[in-house]
């Protein structure tokens, strides 16, 4: 008997029900969303553009490259991460000041790209766009918080403040290792592409996946609390 088939297969009749119920739970946000319902605005949009990406996530299979399974565990810790700080602090409502702060960086990304190309690739005599909207985009977002705005937590300050250190510590870290070229990526001592160790990465992501049912499931109940 083939343990590490029947162990893949029961992992993968797992993510169809979990994404099953995150459809659901996405439908549902999509419901208020239509709805006043001003109390808990942030959270409805939250949770409905949240369902979204997770949905859009590409399912890990065994056949995937080992980098791919990572990714997408790694992508679901971290919305995990965000989904249970913020419902522990309570915070929704800085999410549209979380969100101005990434436009701001991409913004500001934008006009050095211009120093960058004259650097990198001045041989291409790549022409510079005209950033008058981008500029004055930055302007309003600055005039809407009197400053630049507040960024969110990093994840190590989030899974610390939920108790996800250990999981921080472990996935997280050796995630990124993974991701990311360093010497570890050089050093090629284990068979990360093994089965086994691919389908227990794909399992751990489908705890996540778990997990992420109950977050979105807590922060649909507290919308309700008032409708």
């Amino acid at each position: 008997m083939d343990y590490i088939a029947i162990f893949i297969n029961d992992t993968q009749q797992k993510i169809k029900i979990y994404t099953q119920q995150i459809e659901e739970l996405h439908s549902s946000f999509e419901k208020l969303n239509k709805t006043p319902n001003r109390q808990f605005a942030h959270e409805i949009v939250f949770g409905l553009l949240v369902s979204e990406y997770i949905l859009k996530l590409k399912k890990p299979t065994i056949d995937d490259d080992v980098d791919a399974i990572f990714l997408w565990g790694r992508k679901l810790l971290e919305i995990l991460i965000v989904i249970k700080y913020l419902l522990r602090i309570n915070s929704f409502n800085m999410l549209s000041e979380y969100c101005d702060r990434d436009r701001y960086e991409y913004l500001e990304g934008l006009f050095y790209r211009e120093k960058a190309d004259d650097k990198l690739f001045a041989y291409l005599n790549i022409p510079h766009c005209d950033m008058s909207t981008q500029k004055e985009e930055i302007e309003q977002i600055i005039k809407r918080h009197g400053k630049k705005p507040q960024k969110m937590p990093s994840m190590k300050q989030m899974a610390e403040t939920v108790d996800y250190m250990d999981e921080y510590n472990y996935f997280y870290k050796l995630s990124s290792k993974m991701l990311h070229f360093c010497p570890f990526t050089l050093n090629g001592d284990s068979d990360f592409n093994s089965n086994i160790h691919k389908s227990g990465y794909i399992h751990r992501g489908t705890k996540y996946l778990e997990e992420l049912v109950e977050g979105l499931k807590s922060m649909y109940q507290k919308t309700l609390e008032v409708s």
